[in-house]
């Protein structure tokens, strides 16, 4: 639920910098960021990328997508192991386990998953190379903004027609 203004803030962004995603019927945006390392001496951050994704300007999502230079080694147990000592113990996703279509038709597999009344994170493991991610969501706003997303889609595939005719009139 923290706005845009404040996650830019925090991370050393500017909030021109996120991406309007879908502009109607809500306004679904995404902001961007790498860690950096505090100094020359410092480790490398085992985060590659973090996209932080916002419902009419909430936070309601954040997806960490792990180096897998960074994490090499480390099996699926280690990780949820050490999320595990934040988040609490894991409840395993239901077998077998739930997959998601990622775009570019990408499967993804949970792994786990930590969950209270407010919030709900996984562990995700892509087919597409050793990488994993960890997302978590704002349950309160993941349906509106996921009702918003699928409105959006309907609407773009709609006005598709009409866009591909006034291209093509201008392009004239």
């Amino acid at each position: 639920g923290t706005s845009l203004s404040e996650v830019a803030k925090q991370t050393g962004r500017s909030p021109s910098e996120a991406k309007a995603v879908h502009r109607r019927p809500a306004l679904i945006q995404e902001l961007e960021w790498r860690p950096q390392p505090l100094g020359s001496l410092s480790q490398r951050e085992p985060a590659q990328e973090v996209v932080f994704s916002f419902y009419q300007g909430e936070l309601f999502r954040i997806a960490v997508n792990y180096d897998q230079y960074e994490i090499e080694g480390l099996t699926a147990d280690d990780i949820v192991e050490a999320v595990s000592a934040t988040y609490g113990t894991a409840s395993e996703p239901p077998v077998p386990a739930k997959t998601t279509q990622e775009s570019y038709g990408e499967q993804e597999e949970i792994l786990a998953r930590w969950q209270d009344p407010l919030y709900r994170f996984e562990l995700i493991r892509s087919s597409y190379g050793p990488g994993f991610k960890l997302v978590g969501v704002l349950k309160r706003l993941e349906a509106p903004a996921q009702a918003a997303i699928l409105e959006a889609t309907r609407l773009e595939i709609q006005d598709a027609p009409q866009r591909d005719s006034e291209r093509m009139a201008a392009e004239e």
